[in-house]
């Protein structure tokens, strides 16, 4: 079953707009210069475009929201996997890395909880969505002798 393509309930579209303040938060962070180089490898433009794609969650339908939260709800933790180091583990042999604990972190840990518990509210909307209830067949008007010979064949 899917949510109408309407706008959302008032309860998920709360968390699609707390998603969209992480988001605007995790972009401002990944356009400031700061003094903590990111690795080449780190996927930075990706990371942009999943942030300005939930920002505009809020101006969207019900429907509308899941396939961005899906696929953040799966990206975004790979890549703080892949990219941020606890830094009791050491430095890595490229030299230049994100440690978990920097704002850059901080701010991905809210965006990722944020889109989960988002994920969460439409889940919900969706199993608390019903179907249209349909109205009952017609009935098929049967010949009294056809059901006089049906039982007694069942005899």
């Amino acid at each position: 079953m899917a949510l109408s393509y309407r706008k959302p309930s008032e309860a998920l579209a709360d968390e699609l707009t707390e998603v969209s303040s992480a988001a605007s938060d995790l972009l401002a962070v990944l356009g400031e210069r700061t003094n903590v180089a990111l690795p080449s490898e780190f996927p930075k433009d990706q990371l942009s475009d999943i942030c300005r794609s939930l920002i505009q969650l809020p101006h969207g339908t019900a429907e509308g929201c899941r396939a961005p939260l899906d696929y953040s709800r799966d990206r975004l933790p790979m890549i703080r996997r892949e990219h941020i180091r606890i830094e009791s583990k050491g430095v890595s042999e490229g030299g230049a890395m994100l440690t978990s604990g920097t704002l850059l972190d901080v701010k991905l840990g809210v965006l990722i909880s944020a889109v989960s518990t988002a994920w969460d509210e439409y889940k919900r909307a969706v199993a608390e969505e019903q179907e249209p209830e349909l109205p009952p067949e017609a009935g098929v008007p049967v010949d009294a002798s056809t059901v006089k010979h049906a039982i007694s064949q069942g005899r």
